[in-house]
């Protein structure tokens, strides 16, 4: 029997927009046959932020390759972000970065 007892097709989950404005504290990218990322943000002064979100696109496509860059420069330089996106409390899917001065 299997110890992993949750569904995966439960579709009674709901599905909300979110938007978070922090500093990327881990970034983990995929191997090539996985194609997309794994990422922490957290805000400094509230504490409040997302874990393990991923890109709503993979890394192989052209917009997946963009969000990418722009959150490896803000890992790099230690930057603000805000990323907006959509997920449950379970997976969070990335669609937009902002990086702020």
């Amino acid at each position: 029997m299997h110890k992993d007892t949750m569904d995966y097709n439960d579709t009674s989950e709901a599905y909300d927009y979110f938007t978070v404005e922090g500093n990327i504290i881990f970034l983990d990218v995929a191997t090539p046959n996985k194609d997309n990322i794994s990422v922490n943000i957290i805000n400094i002064n509230t504490g409040e932020g997302i874990h393990d979100a991923r890109l709503a696109y993979g890394i192989n496509e052209v917009i997946g390759a963009k969000l990418l860059s722009v959150l490896e420069l803000a890992f790099f330089y230690n930057k603000k972000v805000r990323v907006i996106g959509y997920g449950s409390d379970r997976e969070k899917s990335i669609q937009s970065v902002i990086i702020y001065k």
